[in-house]
């Protein structure tokens, strides 16, 4: 400090206002846009009214502008940037004072920065990187011939425009060459990943410090990341100083040799050993880029190429200008791959409906550990505080956190207009809001600012302070108030909106809410961390009425195969919906409902259903019920709540899954696959959705499509833990040995594990297709005993051993099973051993006892999936009509019992069910007909892994149509499916009567 300078602290009592959209500076430039923030301060699109243009406008931050001596730094530095006039430098205008307010003003550039384009791309291509380095190279050059040296160049500090035309902005730290400037020596000034040696060693820079720039940005742009980072600057910047750059060609192999060396000789130590002009180096970049093929060579805008390194006089004659038709031909496939080049922004797509916001994390201080906490929490709050409101749709907290975590942005809370572009068109959103949160001693601020999606353009700001933490969730009341207005909303819809308070949604308890808000916060983010529990029981345990609490710790339980927990919280739930709000309480009634027994899914539909009329567009009440649907193969109706996630852009997997499995249900092949690549396409790659698609290809019968989707979701850094995909692969394909040596590697992997996870079911299906009947039933016994006689290990064992004609075996199990579900109110369970039972007793003969069982199916229908259990019921009808070979009957009832299963992928008895029909036509003398039916259980490979009673249907169904064809005369389609037939089961049982059927038929048609 110089002697007679005083020292003073600034304490400031509130926190600077913004500027606003249409606020005045200087009385010319008015405030379009907030663009973000720079190292000098904030950034702003403006009109200059004098001048009738943009321009964009750098507010000095209020600590600099309170150092004269840099306020007079910047003022001879603006002087010199204002020199420089070329395409490839961002011109800078004036430096104005009004009043404690300092700011410059400087051309605008529409388009985004290097930074967030090497961050968005991750690695460029050869020719858009060198195309970016040679343009900022020659604005370099125009720089470097004023004496005018840049010291602080990084991608930040280059934009992009529109036409791929890259400008070096922020020429505010430069100094003459010849002047020194304001800047003493050994001042450390830059940024550490872009500085030379010589000025991490406090050193003049001078031209070649800017090279050495250029040559990191250029490493970063092929390689993906700068050549040196750590965890501090000092480090980073130390590294600069000992350490050799990487090669970037070890890192990058096909870049091509030429840049290597250029990039290497950038970034050497010694600066005698760098270009010593920009001029070289851009006589070589231009050098590599005659090098590259045609088609990679990027030439933005009209540039005319210039060659620095000497000057050339051309005059053009008439002759020259006649342009042969290939070079415009060339020029149009240079324009193409310009456009590829180019940042790309899909429009923001509104939704037909409410006005639909996104809420992003607030900027505030990070250090503050609290305030951290509330970074999101204020986001948080306001999007639950407007998931009430009829009349706005708001984008759900698990949402923001999808998009952010794709864009790399979980950890940004001060957002750049690239990173708002690429959220507005990540999902169908007409608003965004960003804000600011505040604190000093115990006053809190918020500052919260609303935007128009498509433009960026600012329609509404607001604030609101309290006292003490307790006060952020009053402020947000006001705040998400507010909003509604500024959004849009009418002064009657306003009116008559649902709008409760967060106390009134939550809890009256502020201790109790926070610990609700990070359980909450946590299980969106990481939905299997058990510290979530934790969190929810602290905030029961303050407020013992918190119903919302008890919902989620339900919901968490029941997701990780809890549910005696869950079941409990749920109750308690259920028990304390009166405390919340009407849509909560809908929302715990319809869980409950849903959650607890089949019997009362009626109900749990219509509570959904009164939702959705209040809220028609809401992804997670849609997607709630659209799986509620799918569970009761209601397939239509699932199918229309399920769209309207996708077409909301929601990110849910388990959405888009059942998605596709409603169509193929359907048999709506293209439509499944469609489904699953659009996910694909929306959001990133995911494993489950690639398994699924491979699913959908076999189907299909694309193999090989299959096998490369199946590959890739097993290959993936987060593979599918599921390991049926791959095994129902080999199954379609019929690849029995892969199948084993698979199997093999999965009993290894459950033996590591020790869990009580089994493959043996997978084995009993592929025995079961081959016609290993007594391997089959062992692997399923084993099941059986493994898995503790669970109900659906013993119903897939007892379906099994009723197709062998094992009755004894099989009928214990039903009555077992039965018993259970009944207790449980297990209503689909019950129903299928009833079913089952009677199919038993009808083919041992006791017809009676079948209709009794038939009765008791039919007392079950009014609750749980009403459809399948009316095709268990037809078809158990239908079972016992045939046995009393009564075929008309029989016919009717299989056909009712058939009009409501699924035609593809088959859950259900749809397999069985024709099976029956075919025979019940058989029986009957309708040969066609019976055809007909065996060909349809043929033509779906996937009833061939359904489970080992549909395997075996399958299996027969080749040799039943072989007979039928034999019947009526089809000597050569007999021929060839007895063939088909006995290769499918030439490692079958021995003293199988259709094996050596099979081979005297077909001996005897040769």
């Amino acid at each position: 400090m110089d002697k007679g300078e005083a020292s003073f602290t600034v304490t400031l009592e509130t926190p600077p206002k913004k500027p606003i959209r249409g606020t005045v500076f200087a009385g010319r430039y008015e405030v379009i846009e907030e663009l973000g923030t720079g190292g000098m301060g904030e950034v702003y699109r403006v009109h200059d009214t004098k001048l009738n243009e943009e321009v964009a406008l750098k507010l000095i931050k209020p600590e600099i502008a309170a150092e004269r001596r840099a306020v007079e730094r910047f003022r001879n530095e603006l002087k010199i940037a204002r020199k420089i006039t070329h395409k490839n430098v961002c011109r800078m205008y004036d430096f104005h004072e009004e009043g404690k307010r300092l700011f410059l003003t400087m051309e605008y550039v529409r388009g985004e920065d290097l930074k967030s384009f090497i961050h968005r791309s991750k690695a460029l291509t050869v020719g858009t990187a060198v195309s970016i380095g040679r343009q900022v190279a020659e604005g370099l050059a125009e720089a470097h011939k004023l004496g005018i040296v840049h010291r602080d160049l990084k991608p930040g500090n280059i934009m992009i425009d529109e036409d791929g035309q890259a400008k070096v902005m922020d020429f505010g730290i430069a100094r003459t060459l010849a002047g020194g400037g304001v800047t003493g020596e050994g001042a450390f000034i830059g940024t550490p990943e872009y500085m030379s040696p010589e000025q991490v060693e406090g050193k003049p820079a001078d031209a070649r410090s800017d090279i050495y720039a250029l040559g990191v940005i250029l490493f970063e742009m092929v390689v993906g990341s700068p050549p040196f980072e750590g965890e501090t600057a000092f480090s980073i910047a130390n590294k600069h100083k000992t350490e050799p750059a990487p090669v970037p060609k070890k890192l990058v192999p096909q870049i091509p040799e030429g840049l290597n060396r250029l990039i290497l000789r950038c970034l050497e130590k010694d600066k005698a050993k760098r270009y010593q002009t920009a001029e070289e180096l851009i006589a070589d970049l231009e050098a590599v880029e005659q090098a590259l093929p045609v088609t990679d060579r990027i030439t933005p805008g009209a540039r005319t190429k210039t060659r620095r390194s000497r000057e050339i006089t051309v005059r053009l004659t008439p002759k020259k200008l006649l342009i042969p038709v290939a070079v415009l031909l060339l020029a149009f496939a240079l324009v193409i791959v310009l456009l590829k080049f180019l940042p790309k922004r899909e429009p923001s797509t509104s939704p037909s409906g409410p006005p639909s916001v996104a809420i992003l994390f607030f900027k505030t201080n990070r250090s503050d550990k609290n305030l951290e906490f509330w970074r999101t929490g204020v986001p948080a709050s306001l999007i639950m505080s407007l998931l009430q409101s009829r009349y706005i749709s708001v984008l759900p907290y698990d949402q923001i956190l999808s998009v952010l975590k794709r864009r790399d942005l979980l950890e940004q809370d001060d957002f750049t207009s690239e990173d708002l572009k690429m959220i507005a068109s990540d999902r169908p959103i007409t608003h965004i809001v960003t804000g600011n949160l505040f604190k000093a001693g115990e006053n809190y601020w918020i500052d919260l600012t609303l935007r128009k999606a498509t433009t960026l353009e600012i329609v509404g700001t607001d604030h609101a302070e309290g006292t003490g933490e307790s006060s952020i969730r009053d402020m947000v009341d006001k705040l998400a108030t507010n909003l509604k207005i500024k959004i849009g909303l009418s002064a009657q819809q306003t009116a008559t909106d649902f709008s409760f308070k967060l106390k009134n949604i939550t809890t009256e308890s502020s201790e109790a809410y926070k610990f609700y808000m990070q359980g909450y916060q946590t299980r969106l983010l990481s939905p299997f961390d058990p510290s979530i529990i934790p969190s929810l029981e602290k905030a029961v345990a303050i407020d013992p009425q918190f119903a919302l609490a008890y919902l989620d710790m339900a919901s968490f339980n029941y997701s990780i195969g809890e549910a005696m927990k869950g079941r409990l919280q749920i109750q308690k739930a259920f028990d304390l919906r009166e405390k919340a709000t009407e849509r909560e309480k809908t929302l715990i009634e319809a869980e409950y409902y849903y959650l607890t027994s089949q019997n009362t899914w009626n109900k749990a539909i219509e509570a959904f259903s009164s939702l959705i009329a209040v809220y028609p567009v809401d992804s997670w009440i849609n997607l709630r019920i659209g799986l509620l649907y799918w569970e009761m193969a209601e397939l239509d109706k699932a199918i229309v709540r399920l769209e309207v996630v996708r077409q909301n852009k929601f990110e849910n997997t388990s959405a888009f899954q059942m998605l596709a499995w409603c169509y193929l249900g359907k048999g709506l092949l293209d439509k499944a696959q469609e489904v699953l690549e659009s996910y694909l396409a929306m959001f990133d790659d995911n494993s489950h959705i690639r398994a699924n698609l491979g699913l959908v290809f076999c189907i299909k019968g694309d193999f090989e499509k299959a096998k490369k989707e199946i590959d890739r979701a097993y290959s993936s850094p987060q593979p599918t833990g599921d390991k049926w995909y791959k095994f129902i692969y080999f199954i379609f394909i019929r690849d029995f040995a892969s199948i084993e040596t698979y199997l093999k590697q999965w009993d290894a992997e459950i033996e590591a594990s020790s869990t009580a996870v089994s493959n043996l079911s997978a084995r009993g299906r592929s025995y079961a297709l081959q016609g290993r009947l007594r391997e089959a039933k062992g692997s399923l016994d084993g099941e059986f005993k493994k898995l503790r006689g669970a109900d659906p290990t013993a119903l897939v064992y007892a379906r099994f051993l009723e197709k062998t004609g094992d009755f004894a075996s099989a009928r214990p199990l039903c009555e077992m099973v039965s018993l259970r579900a009944r207790k449980a109110a297990n209503s689909s369970a019950e129903c299928f051993a009833f079913y089952l039972r009677g199919v038993l007793q009808a083919r041992q003969g006791h017809t009676e006892e079948a209709r009794l069982s038939a009765e008791e199916l039919r007392r079950t229908l009014d609750g749980g999936n009403v459809r399948a259990k009316l095709s268990f019921y037809h078809g158990l009808l239908g079972v016992i009509s045939l046995q009393q070979r009564e075929f008309s009957t029989a016919q009717d009832h299989f056909l009712k019992a058939l009009a409501m299963t699924d035609i593809e992928w088959s859950g259900d008895a749809r397999p069985e069910i024709l099976d029956y029909l075919a025979e019940t036509h058989e029986q009957a003398g309708r040969w066609a007909d019976a055809q007909k039916a065996y060909e349809e259980i043929l033509s779906h490979k996937s009833y061939s892994v359904n489970s080992p009673a549909d395997a075996l249907i399958f299996a027969r169904s080749i040799y039943k149509l072989a007979k039928v064809l034999e019947r009526i005369g089809d000597k050569e389609g007999a021929a060839a499916n007895y063939r088909k037939f006995l290769d499918l089961w030439k490692n079958a049982d021995q003293g199988l009567p259709e094996v050596e059927d099979a081979r005297k038929r077909l001996a005897g048609l040769s």
